[in-house]
């Protein structure tokens, strides 16, 4: 049965997480949903910096696994930032994709 990991939002630091992700040795598919908040003076460069650093590192533990199955790395990123003419907040999807391995780009 093929290893199935889901998280949105992670509460853990980025360590405890990998460390998680890590021990399941079979581990087939990540499916990540993350939201980026967007602050005021807050570099984009900075934003985009960080999802990539969240992709190699989620490809690096799929390559990593023991499973000889297809390898499945989905993602969608969600922004959110304070609007201006209300209190609550809005929210943008920024990013999304899927990666099958080996290399096949979806």
């Amino acid at each position: 049965m093929p290893g199935v990991c889901v998280f949105t939002t992670p509460s853990q630091s980025k360590g405890e997480l990998v460390s998680d992700l890590q021990r399941l040795k079979h581990l087939t598919v990540v499916e990540v949903g993350l939201k980026e908040e967007v602050r005021y003076g807050y570099p984009e460069a900075d934003l985009k910096e960080a999802r990539e650093s969240w992709k190699k590192v989620l490809i690096r533990i799929l390559k990593d696994s023991s499973s000889t199955d297809r390898k499945v790395l989905r993602w969608k990123i969600d922004r959110s930032y304070r609007c201006v003419y209300h209190a609550g907040l809005a929210y943008d999807l920024v990013e999304s994709g899927e990666l099958v391995f080996p290399g096949i780009a979806l």
